[in-house]
């Protein structure tokens, strides 16, 4: 279905994002991974990946709770004169406490990995699909986007923010021809969701429909679909893969 295109990924290393870049890879795509510390496990998995399917993988340093690094790191894709064809933002990171507990220093660390970093990419990699003609921008963010929990002001206030984000931006890149939609996982089984076991299974699973938590790849499964053209008449939606989750 992507044969062919060239994407670029942030939050590849791990979760949700790792199998974003597997799957997308085996659908044909081509990928530059934006990631804080490639470390050497990554960096031969980039490489499988390249020989298994007969991709380009590029692995580009970006640190996301910096704009210069952000600014340097697109800068350095843009000079390869090559067509950006689709935009995926994955890069994450997650806090629990109550909005009173809650440090200014925190909220500025999720605020900007989570929602700033984002912004930025999509204002810089938007300029060049403006040029093209086209293009597809996905955003994960989160099913907790909706909801209003104790313990997860921060967190969720990020994921809300993009959800909203995702929204009106496509409204002001669909003259262009670009089309902006999110992903709105559930739990999922990551590394970020085994460090809050008791909670989700006290707190999330008895909301939802399909009692277990969505393994990656599912999630990866709507990322492609809205990244094709099977989606062409999708825009400035959230599609949420969550099991069926009903909470206030």
């Amino acid at each position: 279905m992507l044969r062919g295109k060239n994407v670029i990924l942030t939050g590849a290393t791990r979760g949700i994002g790792n199998a974003i870049l597997q799957l997308f890879a085996q659908n044909r795509a081509n990928l530059w991974c934006l990631v804080r510390r490639p470390d050497e496990w990554f960096l031969d998995q980039a490489g499988a990946l390249e020989s298994a399917h007969g991709v380009r993988i590029r692995v580009v340093t970006a640190d996301m709770e910096h704009a210069e690094s952000i600014r340097e790191a697109l800068h350095q894709i843009f000079a390869e004169k090559r067509p950006i064809d689709i935009l995926i933002n994955d890069a994450s990171v997650n806090a629990h406490g109550s909005f009173l507990t809650t440090s200014r220093s925190e909220l500025d660390r999720l605020f900007q990995v989570n929602c700033f970093s984002q912004l930025q990419i999509i204002q810089m990699v938007s300029r060049k699909m403006i040029l093209q003609k086209g293009g597809v921008i996905i955003n994960i963010t989160s099913a907790s986007g909706f909801e209003h929990n104790v313990g997860n002001f921060a967190y969720a206030g990020t994921k809300a923010l993009m959800n909203w984000a995702t929204q009106t931006i496509s409204r002001e890149l669909a003259p262009y021809h670009i089309r902006v939609n999110a992903v709105a996982p559930g739990v999922t089984d990551t590394d970020m969701n085994r460090a809050y076991e008791a909670e989700i299974a006290e707190n999330v699973m008895p909301s939802m429909n399909i009692q277990r938590k969505a393994e990656p790849m599912e999630i990866a499964e709507g990322v492609v679909f809205l990244a094709s053209e099977r989606a062409s008449f999708v825009s400035g939606q959230i599609l949420r893969i969550d099991g069926g989750r009903f909470r206030g």
